[in-house]
């Protein structure tokens, strides 16, 4: 299990359901620093996002808003990986997610583990990709 395999990341999960996961909560604050923001509407004029790795990002409340907000993440924040988690996206939605910086998409009710295996993966992807700028 990605467990056993950590790093200490700074996550945000922003969201209404994703924020208030608990179970998905205390599993990731075990090993990471963590920050909830429930209404992601409020993350365009957050400065925690300039010391984020990851973003766990619920677009529930809005589906357009979710798209309209990974453009301007990823025009802004390009180093920070997102992962979108919604169960009502169309196929059309979750591509426009992935073209506007999603790097991954989980259907709600997504899978506690395989979310943090992924989230796991991500943040060693950026910080490999980090190091290995900061060497050239």
């Amino acid at each position: 299990m990605a467990s056993d395999t950590y790093q200490c990341f700074h996550i945000c999960l922003a969201g209404p359901v994703v924020s208030n996961d608990w179970s998905l909560i205390q599993r990731l604050k075990t090993q990471n620093q963590i920050t909830l923001v429930e209404r992601m509407r409020l993350l365009s004029r957050n400065a925690v996002l300039k010391k984020v790795d990851l973003l766990v990002l619920d677009c529930s409340e809005n589906r357009e808003l979710g798209i309209e907000l990974l453009s301007f993440l990823k025009k802004y924040y390009p180093s920070v990986n997102i992962v979108l988690v919604d169960g009502g996206f169309t196929q059309k939605q979750i591509a426009a997610a992935f073209q506007n910086g999603a790097r991954d998409y989980f259907a709600d009710p997504y899978d506690t583990n395989l979310l943090i295996e992924r989230l796991d993966a991500l943040g060693k992807e950026a910080r490999t990709r980090t190091l290995d700028w900061n060497a050239a």
